[in-house]
């Protein structure tokens, strides 16, 4: 009876890895910088899969401190993939009126977030026409990988932004696993109308408080903005517009605040066969 035992609970584990490795898919998340040549770079994307429900802003209220961090540093807090990151450190560490328990970074945050699966920073500062990819391995079945956000810095800014907020994260598999519900590949572009100010520091945009433009020290600004709250990014002034450099060297001179019309990356989701 022992032995008989024995053999069913084997062949029932084995059926559950079995029925794991068939749900099995990988997702591959691309982010393109599209600005034009000298224009706007974008700095090391957030990337998290979960159930739909994960809070990461919305415009007109306050941005939480995971935002803040990604916003004016480019910083997650993410180390756990050396290999997909590149550029500054992505250590939850700087100024420690910014940067301390009570403000956590977005890696520690999410991760205290029951409803979520997995995450995933990549890249660094990244320049016209280059491209940040990141692929992950999912089960299209478990609730908690059917929905992605992201989140991804302007470089250089005191606190400007692109990404999901939490009333729209991206649905990427319908209740029975397939994929964008068998529509595809999901692609769309952000245009410079969909950006956003934190709200979390003073746009100066002077190379001694603007992360990629001379700051030293990550949170260093000033805190909090004149608008407090997360909304819609005014564009940015003539210390960045006219030539200034930028890192690790270009120049902004194609990106204009009145030019609402451009686009400054292209996102595309695809399930690899």
């Amino acid at each position: 009876m022992k032995i008989i035992t024995s053999v069913i609970l084997l062949a029932l584990g084995m059926a559950t890895f079995g029925a794991a490795q068939a749900n099995a898919a990988t997702v591959q998340i691309t982010i393109k910088n599209t600005a034009e040549q000298d224009g706007i770079w974008i700095m090391r994307p957030w990337i998290g899969l979960h159930d739909g429900n994960f809070p990461t802003y919305m415009v007109g209220q306050p941005a939480a401190s995971g935002i803040q961090h990604i916003a004016e540093d480019g910083v997650s807090g993410d180390t756990t993939n050396p290999t997909l990151l590149s550029g500054p450190p992505n250590v939850c560490a700087g100024d420690p009126t910014v940067y301390n328990t009570a403000n956590p970074c977005q890696y520690d945050i999410f991760a205290a977030y029951s409803g979520g699966s997995q995450q995933v920073t990549i890249g660094g500062p990244t320049a016209p026409g280059g491209t940040l990819v990141a692929t992950l391995t999912v089960d299209p079945l478990n609730l908690k990988s059917q929905y992605l956000s992201f989140i991804v810095m302007l470089v250089p800014s005191n606190d400007a932004f692109f990404g999901t907020d939490s009333a729209h994260p991206i649905r990427i598999y319908d209740s029975n696993g397939l994929f964008n519900g068998g529509l595809g590949p999901i692609r769309f572009k952000v245009s410079n109308a969909t950006l956003f100010d934190a709200g979390t520091e003073v746009n100066t945009e002077s190379s001694t408080d603007t992360a990629f433009f001379g700051q030293t020290v990550p949170g260093t600004g000033t805190h909090p903005d004149v608008i407090p709250v997360i909304h819609r990014h005014p564009g940015f002034g003539p210390l960045v517009l006219h030539g200034f450099n930028i890192y690790p060297g270009s120049q902004l001179n194609h990106f204009d605040r009145a030019n609402t019309g451009s686009n400054v990356a292209e996102v595309t989701i695809t399930e690899l066969p």
